[in-house]
């Protein structure tokens, strides 16, 4: 006897085989209706599925294959905070330069700088002025001048290693490593321009040195002063001021006007009223 024909879509009990209709591909699929004729449809199936609905291939699903996917928000998080650091970066140095720094605008003029105490002496803006001491009083005249400058300036010493300088309040103080003109020139340039407090030089010279005061003096950024304290002025049309002591009053003289100077409860200079010229009166 012939052994029984295998179950077909067409015949599930495989009893029987139905003839193949014509042009209708006999193997499994997913060969399908090669011939264009629709193939038979199987008793269970539900009304209006398609041939599409018979293919055994599953849809396609799409998975994250890297771990771009997954960490892109936090990438354009992390930038978006970078961005905001550069931006207040910028909005405070822009905030911090000081008003010389640049042009000002139109119909806007900087009111002039008072005299440093009182007159004759310069304003500290107008560059570097000698003041001439003797030796013994040296070492006191810097510690109240620095005392008095520390108050509403950072300052900036340049003096040889044997000259202590005295620690003051306010300022801060800074001490040049060098006594050469190119030893100042960049620390004057960046404590100008990094928006804090305006500085101010303090040069305690020896007496070989001072005939390079010209180069202090050229090296100085506009609008930093300068006081350097020497032994004896040299001719140079620098301004200069003549100073000696006396129980305790230090007197400040240029040219035919004499300042009195004692020292407030705090250590500055302040112009004793017996002056001859009251402070903020005209050179």
């Amino acid at each position: 006897a012939a052994p029984p024909t295998p179950p077909t879509a067409a015949d599930p009990g495989g009893v029987g085989s139905a003839p193949t209709p014509p042009g209708t591909a006999s193997g499994p699929p997913p060969l399908g209706n090669e011939a264009g004729v629709a193939p038979p449809v199987v008793e269970g199936t539900p009304a209006g599925s398609g041939p599409s609905d018979a293919s055994p291939r599953a849809s396609t699903a799409t998975f994250p294959t890297s771990g771009a996917d997954v960490d892109g928000p936090y990438l354009y998080i992390g930038l978006g905070a970078g961005l905001l650091v550069l931006v207040g970066l910028a909005v405070l140095w822009t905030r911090g330069r000081p008003a010389h720094g640049g042009e000002l605008p139109e119909g806007v003029l900087r009111v002039p700088d008072p005299p440093f105490l009182a007159a004759p002496l310069p304003p500290l803006a107008d560059g570097l002025q000698l003041w001439a001491v003797s030796s013994p009083h040296r070492d006191a005249l810097l510690r109240d001048l620095l005392t008095t400058l520390a108050d509403a300036h950072r300052v900036l010493v340049v003096a040889p290693s044997t000259v202590v300088v005295p620690a003051v309040a306010g300022g801060p103080v800074f001490r040049v490593d060098g006594v050469r003109p190119v030893h100042l020139e960049d620390p004057a340039a960046i404590m100008l321009e990094d928006g804090g407090r305006l500085p101010v030089v303090v040069l305690v010279l020896p007496e070989e040195r001072a005939g390079a005061l010209g180069e202090y003096a050229d090296v100085l950024p506009p609008g930093v002063g300068a006081v350097a304290l020497v032994d004896a002025a040299p001719d140079g049309g620098l301004p200069v001021v003549h100073v000696d002591r006396a129980d305790g009053i230090w007197t400040l003289r240029r040219g035919s006007t004499t300042l009195r100077v004692g020292c407030a409860w705090d250590g500055r200079l302040e112009v004793d009223p017996a002056s001859d010229a009251a402070p903020g009166d005209p050179a």
